[in-house]
């Protein structure tokens, strides 16, 4: 009686990190700002914000290419619709071009800001860590409307190998040492940091709304190559799919969400992130105040089909009976 739904996305993780970067690709300049996985929300703002730095530089070095001010955004997930909005008001002729714009991963993912880092390979971890830190920052500052401040609890059964660069870089606090029960007897041992409840159903509706209003064209067309873009410029932000031309690194990750009903409100201002014990085995359990409430915990990596796996909905139920039920 209270499940509401199971919400299925697949994220698009890219090997070794997310792709921020410039290529030119026969005439045209192409930026790359896509594969960030299951972080894709925490590194958002920061992300963005390299990408758009990482284009105006090569503006400098090559100003002819200015001359027309047009702008092709491939995407309309979180990355494509706010890299959209911020050339808008730096003056560039925008349009998007994108497969799909409804019912994306950016819509359904549960939104919370990670305190730990994004695993990256040893090229590419600096900037992951950085891009954690400037979306931190960012998302303090951020015009629209879902960021909101909120407190999450780790609990963690084992010792993981997490790192905090947002702690190592002075711009969060160390956790409080808590502990956290559910008025039930049942209590855990947690660490509790202050971050962000990112509700991205709200943001994603926004973001929308400005691309609207500005009257910047959307496009429903699938891109296998960069050939179908007119435009001397190309942001790709085309998340999963950008396996077109990056068949090797994308992975599509199947991520499996519960959407809760009849929650009392006291639930709904904290995020939980944990490992526990079950049946000898480290379990991930995930709540998030998104909706009328969430639970996350299941990852299949490699799936890209969205009806695939529909057991793990109860398994994500079950876990989280134990979790806030007790062994």
């Amino acid at each position: 009686r209270n499940i509401d739904r199971n919400i299925v996305c697949i994220r698009p993780k890219r090997q070794g990190g997310a792709r921020i970067e410039t290529e030119q690709w026969n005439n045209k300049l192409v930026v790359h700002n896509y594969g960030h996985g299951g972080f894709g929300w925490s590194l958002l703002p920061g992300s963005v914000a390299h990408a758009l730095s990482l284009f105006h530089e090569a503006i400098k070095q090559e100003p002819a290419r200015a001359v027309s001010k047009k702008v092709t955004v491939i995407g309309a997930g979180c990355y494509g619709l706010l890299t959209a909005l911020l050339l808008h008001e730096s003056g560039w002729d925008v349009s998007i071009v994108a497969e799909q714009t409804e019912q994306l991963t950016s819509h359904k993912a549960a939104g919370s800001l990670a305190v730990i880092a994004i695993k990256a390979s040893a090229a590419n971890q600096a900037l992951m860590d950085r891009m954690a830190v400037d979306s931190y920052l960012l998302y303090k500052k951020f015009p629209y409307a879902g960021v909101n401040p909120l407190s999450v609890y780790m609990i963690h059964e084992g010792t993981p190998d997490y790192r905090y660069p947002l702690i190592a870089a002075g711009v969060m606090s160390k956790p409080d040492e808590v502990v956290v029960g559910f008025g039930n007897g049942v209590t855990y041992k947690a660490k509790r940091f202050d971050t962000f409840f990112l509700d991205t159903t709200v943001i994603m509706q926004e973001l929308a709304n400005k691309v609207l209003a500005y009257n910047i064209p959307v496009t429903k067309k699938k891109i296998i190559s960069f050939a179908d873009i007119e435009s001397p410029t190309i942001f790709n932000c085309a998340g999963l799919g950008a396996r077109a031309w990056d068949t090797k690194e994308i992975v599509p990750v199947q991520g499996y969400l519960v959407g809760l009903k009849n929650q009392p409100a006291a639930s709904l201002n904290y995020i939980i992130y944990a490992h526990i014990k079950i049946d000898g085995r480290l379990r991930e359990i995930s709540w998030t105040p998104k909706g009328g409430g969430m639970l996350g915990g299941s990852v299949v990596n490699g799936e890209d089909r969205l009806d695939a796996n529909p057991e793990l909905g109860d398994a994500i139920v079950r876990r989280a009976q134990i979790f806030f039920g007790g062994r």
